[in-house]
């Protein structure tokens, strides 16, 4: 006996209940094998339709018609039919304009629907068409649409290319194949909005053009499905920013909204009482708005209603803090005046500290005073925040006067007088230069630069009572830039030491150059020993080695006590 013997004569009923399993699978894999056969690729339940007016020098547009398994996609060929359909060259979109090579010919066109397991065709059923009316403008280039298909969403229409005529719109809901259209009451601008009742549908534009009661009409390719749309929705409050002071503006922030756009927004101000209740409208649809009297002691919010094709919505924003009086300004500091305070240098002044209802405004002046800060003129032009000294300037003192503004009323602060303002001083503007060839025995000439301001001291002649003499010349051959000046009245001595310009051969001397260098070191100038003149200028020199001679322009010893007797008895 068998192993299977053994089993069915021993456990007879698990062996039916084990056929009767296999029967069931056997049942549902046949199922699904042909479940899986039928959606190897898309099968046509309706044939697709010519949308349009087939008609020499119209647009004509087709449907996909009805398809199971879910295509992906569908592609197209016209085909022209006379005693046999072939392809027309070209025309694989989902639109055509038809043209005379078309006339008396019948028109179909073939949809080959695909998705990933494979493509089937259908072909439409033929048209027969018709010849262009007498007059009628023809159709060059089909009607297009731009937009989303979607709920409060606009679409607009591109008339295509015609040969003339005046162009109208009519735009069409067409069931999910493109077909089966009918006109949408008053939808006959360029542009149209999908509204609820297009939900599911496809949307179509229809261009008509007419010239001399003539007329023909292009179909533009389908739409997407329109879908539903979004309405606006806020994820954030409105907000408030400005001051809450009488007079003062208040902004409104519209917040974060989602939605299909575009969304527009309103906005409608609210008086509160102080813990934001009992709220009544003062303001208009404005996003900003200005406080007033009958405001103080209250709060304010806004609301904020965003609209879209799709819905409206409306949020409010928190309430701002009670709006209390306006104050004028006051100054908790004086202004502070800073700078050089000689000519020609720029001074600030720093407006201080105020208090008093936003928004202030600042001005200034200036105003020229005695050397004692008072008798304080003003000083025409001068109304900005800084100000260049004029030697008008020069020997006073001045202020700034700085006036806060605000819608309540306006203040001065003034502050303290400056300083004397002081004369200006040389100031080099370009460096001096060295000119000539840099070996021995060359000359070189100096140039003294350039300076905002040169004074000259006096030149003259020397008279009795005063002795004048020049530094001799170094080993090396320069000369020193420097004269000794000495007044030798009574018993009194003095020093002065000034730059000199290099020295001249004249009338077989070596003379001093009548422009001395214009900075001087110490007092007295050369020109003056203190009461005299000069009367003659020279140069000292060596005439043999390191022998000293006797200053050239300079009296000897006796001749210079002689001038010293002279002079005391003067």
């Amino acid at each position: 006996m068998t192993f299977l013997q053994s089993l069915r004569s021993r456990r007879p009923h698990l062996v039916a209940a084990g056929a009767a399993l296999a029967g069931v699978l056997a049942i549902a894999g046949s199922s699904a094998a042909a479940t899986s056969r039928a959606a190897a690729s898309p099968a046509n339940t309706a044939a697709p339709t010519i949308v349009g007016d087939v008609r020499q020098g119209s647009g004509v547009a087709a449907s996909t018609g009805a398809w199971t398994n879910s295509p992906t996609s569908f592609a197209y060929q016209w085909q022209r039919c006379s005693g046999g359909c072939s392809p027309i060259a070209g025309a694989t979109g989902e639109t055509y304009v038809i043209t005379s090579g078309d006339a008396g010919a019948q028109l179909e066109v073939v949809v080959t629907a695909t998705n990933d397991s494979g493509s089937a065709a259908q072909e439409s059923s033929a048209s027969t068409v018709a010849s262009l009316a007498s007059g009628a403008p023809a159709d060059q280039a089909p009607p297009t649409l731009g937009g989303s298909a979607r709920q409060g969403q606009a679409l607009t229409a591109g008339a295509g290319s015609w040969t003339g005529g005046t162009l109208s719109y009519q735009w069409l809901r067409c069931d999910t194949t493109g077909g089966n259209c009918t006109g949408l009451g008053g939808a006959t601008g360029s542009s149209y909005t999908a509204a609820a009742g297009d939900l599911g549908s496809r949307l179509r534009v229809r261009v008509t053009a007419s010239s001399g009661g003539a007329a023909s009409s292009a179909v533009s390719g389908m739409s997407d499905v329109v879908a539903s749309g979004s309405a606006p929705n806020d994820r954030s409050r409105p907000t408030i920013s400005g001051n809450e002071v009488q007079g003062s503006a208040l902004t409104a922030d519209h917040g974060d909204w989602t939605g299909d756009a575009p969304i527009t927004y309103a906005y409608r101000w609210l008086r509160c009482n102080s813990t934001g209740s009992n709220c009544s409208t003062v303001g208009g649809d404005a996003a900003s708005y200005t406080l007033v009297s009958g405001d103080v002691g209250h709060t304010i919010e806004v609301e904020v209603t965003a609209r879209n094709g799709v819905g409206v919505a409306a949020a409010t924003s928190e309430h701002t803090k009670v709006v209390a009086s306006p104050t004028r300004p006051s100054s908790r500091s004086k202004p502070v005046v800073t700078g050089n305070l000689r000519q020609n240098n720029v001074l600030t002044v720093a407006p201080g500290d105020w208090s008093g209802t936003s928004p202030l405004t600042l001005s200034y002046v200036w105003r020229r005073c005695n050397s004692k800060g008072g008798d304080c003129n003003l000083i025409g032009g001068a109304t900005a925040q800084t100000y260049r000294l004029v030697a008008a300037d020069v020997g006073h003192r001045l202020r700034a006067y700085v006036t806060a503004r605000n819608p309540v009323g306006s203040t001065t602060a003034v502050s303290d007088a400056t300083s004397v303002v002081g004369a200006n001083v040389p100031a080099n503007t370009s460096p001096p230069t060295i000119s000539g060839a840099l070996r021995q025995g060359a000359t070189v000439k100096a140039s003294p630069g350039g300076w905002s301001r040169t004074r000259r001291p006096p030149t003259g002649r020397p008279t009795a009572g005063a002795s004048c003499s020049f530094v001799p010349a170094t080993r090396d051959g320069s000369s020193r830039r420097s004269a000794r000046s000495r007044s030798l009245r009574g018993r009194r001595r003095s020093w002065s030491t000034w730059e000199t310009s290099s020295c001249t051969r004249r009338a077989g001397r070596r003379m001093a150059a009548r422009s001395p260098s214009p900075r001087a070191r110490s007092r007295p100038p050369i020109g003056s020993c203190r009461r005299s003149t000069w009367r003659r200028e020279g140069c000292r020199r060596s005439r043999r080695g390191n022998r000293r001679a006797p200053w050239a322009g300079s009296p000897g010893p006796a001749r210079a006590r002689r001038s010293s007797t002279s002079s005391r008895r003067a």
